[in-house]
C-alpha cells in the first residue's frame, strides 16, 4: 500500500465493502431469506476521505431464526463470482441506482439493485408491491392485460408441471391484488389482509426461483431464441 496511489487504494476499500453489502442483501437472500446487519464498516484514509455503511435486511417471515451453513455461505459466494464473471456488471448497491448510459438495458443489473431495496423494507405490502415491479421488469412486453400475461409467463418460465404452474399463476395474481390495493388507495379486505404473510413468503420463492433461472443463460437464450422465432412466424 505505502507507494500507491491514494485514490485507488480509496476506490478499493470502497468497493470491498460495496461487495460485502450485495453479498449481504441479496446473494445470501438467493439461497434463503433472511435478516441481516452490516451495521459498522468504515475507513478514514489520511482524513481526506471516508466510506460507512449501514445496511440491515429484513426477513418477510420473522418467526423462525434462520442458520446457515458452511456450504451454504460458500454457495452463495460462488453465485457472486459467476454471476459478476458472468455478466460484467458493476458491483450495485441500493443506493446506486442503475441508471447510466452503459447498463440501461441490463435487466439483471437493475433487477438486482430492485431486490436489495426489497431487503431493505420491512414492511410486507410494499415489498410485495415492489416484487411485482422487477416481474414487469424480466418479462412484461407491453401494459395491456400485464397481470395475467406476467403470472402466465412466470409460471412457464419456472415450471414444466401443470398443477405448479397454476398455483403459481394463482400467486402471482394474488400479489398484484395487494399492489392494486396498495398503490390506488383502496381498502384490503380480511381475507386479503390475513394472507399477506402467505403472499409475500410465496412471492419471494417464486422471485427467487425466477433469478436463479435467469442466471441460467443458456437456457434463457434457448427461450428468448424460441420467441424471436414464435415472433416471425406470426407476422410473416
Amino acid at each position: 500500500i505505502i507507494n500507491r496511489n491514494v485514490i485507488d487504494i480509496n476506490e478499493e476499500l470502497s468497493e470491498f465493502i460495496n461487495i460485502i453489502e450485495q453479498y449481504c442483501s441479496f446473494f445470501l437472500w438467493l439461497i434463503k431469506d433472511n435478516n441481516a446487519c452490516f451495521k459498522e464498516a468504515f475507513f478514514i484514509w489520511a482524513f481526506v476521505s471516508s466510506k460507512y455503511s449501514e445496511l440491515y435486511t429484513h426477513k418477510i417471515d420473522n418467526r423462525n431464526e434462520v442458520e446457515f451453513s458452511i456450504e451454504e455461505i460458500e454457495s452463495a459466494a460462488s453465485l457472486f463470482n459467476s454471476v459478476f464473471n458472468s455478466t460484467k456488471i458493476k458491483h450495485i448497491t441500493s443506493s446506486k441506482p442503475p441508471i447510466s448510459k452503459q447498463d440501461k438495458n441490463n435487466k439483471i443489473f437493475r433487477a438486482i439493485y430492485l431486490i436489495c431495496n426489497i431487503r431493505n423494507c420491512f414492511d410486507l405490502s410494499i415489498k410485495i408491491s415492489n416484487m411485482c415491479t422487477v416481474f414487469e421488469l424480466l418479462f412484461s412486453t407491453d401494459n395491456i392485460e400485464i397481470t395475467h400475461k406476467l403470472a402466465e409467463r412466470i409460471s412457464y418460465f419456472i415450471s414444466s408441471k401443470p398443477e405448479q404452474r397454476l398455483l403459481i399463476y394463482k400467486e402471482i395474481k394474488k400479489a398484484y391484488a395487494i399492489r392494486s390495493k396498495l398503490t390506488h388507495g383502496d381498502e384490503v379486505n380480511d381475507s386479503l389482509y390475513r394472507s399477506i404473510q402467505e403472499i409475500a413468503n410465496n412471492c419471494d420463492a417464486i422471485l427467487r426461483l425466477c433469478m436463479f433461472s435467469l442466471f441460467n443463460y443458456e437456457e434463457v437464450r434457448k427461450v428468448r431464441s424460441e420467441e424471436r422465432r414464435v415472433g416471425k412466424e406470426c407476422r410473416s
